[in-house]
């Protein structure tokens, strides 16, 4: 369902997370975020009522600017929360 591309050598300096694009997407769309240390990542995907649909990492990450592709075809509406 997703993959993570390590991206860049470039490290961060600070964390960062970018706006997923294309936004508004559909099917899919690609989520950036930066990591100055190793940290562990959660991106969790939730519905317009605020149930949990779907984990699409949940791992640690080396400090990196990383992307995490995202098919959202199998649902109506979602809303991108990483915590």
């Amino acid at each position: 369902m997703v993959g993570i591309d390590e991206g860049t050598t470039n490290i961060p300096t600070t964390f960062s997370l970018d706006q997923n694009y294309p936004n508004p997407f559909n099917p899919t769309t690609k989520i950036r975020f930066g990591l100055p240390t190793t940290q562990t990542v959660v991106i969790k995907i939730y519905d317009l009522l605020g149930r949990e649909v779907s984990t699409i990492v949940n791992e640690t990450l080396p400090p990196a600017f990383h992307a995490v592709d995202f098919d959202g075809s199998a649902l109506s509406a979602a809303f991108i929360f990483i915590a």
